[in-house]
């Protein structure tokens, strides 16, 4: 089954209002698309009392031989909001830009997620 895809909206000078958020999915996983290095994400855990994780997959799996595991962020807090990134695409993007996003579970069920990228001006 495809990975779930967390909404990345654009931030302007303007402003951007908040976007849709997407709910953790552990089963069949996560991502977005088009990664360009300024991407952030934005976590909330609505739990009442139990915290949350997720891991950023590695595009590089390995590094002198050596199996690289998922970035962890820390630990989101019950009742908690995190802001990850960015992630620099020659570390989390695949060829097609896309970068995975696994949330731990039994957690899953409780973290909401959203993403920006910065406006590129010019």
């Amino acid at each position: 089954m495809a990975r779930t895809s967390i909404p990345i909206q654009t931030l302007t000078r303007t402003g951007t209002v908040p976007g849709n958020e997407v709910k953790g999915d552990d089963v069949n996983r996560m991502y977005w698309a088009n990664n360009h290095g300024e991407t952030i994400v934005h976590i909330v855990n609505r739990h009442a009392s139990n915290p949350g994780r997720v891991g950023f997959e590695f595009f590089e799996e390995t590094v002198d031989g050596v199996i690289v595991q998922d970035k962890f962020t820390d630990s989101i807090p019950a009742g908690g909001t995190i802001i990850c990134g960015p992630f620099p695409t020659q570390f989390y993007s695949r060829d097609n830009l896309d970068v995975f996003v696994n949330p731990v579970a039994g957690s899953a069920h409780s973290l909401w997620f959203r993403g920006y990228e910065l406006e590129v001006l010019g």
